[in-house]
């Protein structure tokens, strides 16, 4: 049974692996493109720019804040039970602020 499943693992890590890849060019691609565009891309205007970045903004910065927060009451409260918790809170927190960035300049354009 476990040689099956390492045969399965040994197959789909790889495809998973070349997914994320497709999706993280994909995503690359159409940043530039809106960077060398500006948001006529998105459909939206100069007028109501800010429908789809704001909330994107928004959301990464809540998920952000929690992450922190919970990092924070983990290393600060020493809860040593949940410090597996706090690094991947902290993780997902530098990941969140550097989305909240990356959205900012897409918003703002060149």
């Amino acid at each position: 049974m476990i040689a099956q499943r390492t045969k399965l693992q040994k197959l789909i890590f790889p495809a998973w692996v070349a997914f994320l890849g497709i999706l993280i060019v994909t995503g690359l691609a159409a940043g530039m493109i809106v960077l060398a565009k500006g948001l006529v891309v998105t459909n939206l205007s100069d007028l109501v720019p800010w429908g789809l970045w704001i909330t994107l903004d928004l959301s990464s910065i809540a998920l952000s804040a929690g992450a922190f927060t919970l990092s924070a009451a983990v290393y600060l409260l020493g809860l040593k039970h949940l410090q597996p918790v706090g690094r991947t809170a902290v993780f997902i927190g530098l990941i969140g602020y550097s989305m909240a960035v990356m959205m900012l300049l897409m918003d703002i354009g060149p």
